[in-house]
């Protein structure tokens, strides 16, 4: 009885490092898996931050909406576009 007891605990003893390393390796594969699914993600993040912002209205010789500066009364044609602005935006 004594002998089966301490076979027990000798295979116990054996088998526990490889019990142990199948976890880990398990666990590094997770750790793999998401690090690679938080790098696409963060490269779709660049992608996207770099499409948003590709014109620069100062670039293609535009005014900011804060520096244009209307004199007197506008006309029909600039209330027309003042309109349409505002409606895209």
């Amino acid at each position: 009885m004594i002998g089966i007891i301490v076979l027990a605990f000798v295979g116990l003893a054996l088998l526990f490092p490889v019990v142990m390393t199948r976890l880990a390796k398990r666990k590094l594969a997770q750790l793999e898996r998401a690090r690679a699914a938080i790098a696409r993600h963060e490269g779709r993040l660049a992608e996207e931050e770099r499409a948003g912002n590709t014109i620069t209205p100062a670039e293609h010789g535009l005014l900011l909406g804060s520096e244009l500066v209307v004199e007197g009364e506008p006309g029909p044609e600039e209330l027309a576009s003042t309109k349409a602005a505002g409606a895209s935006a």
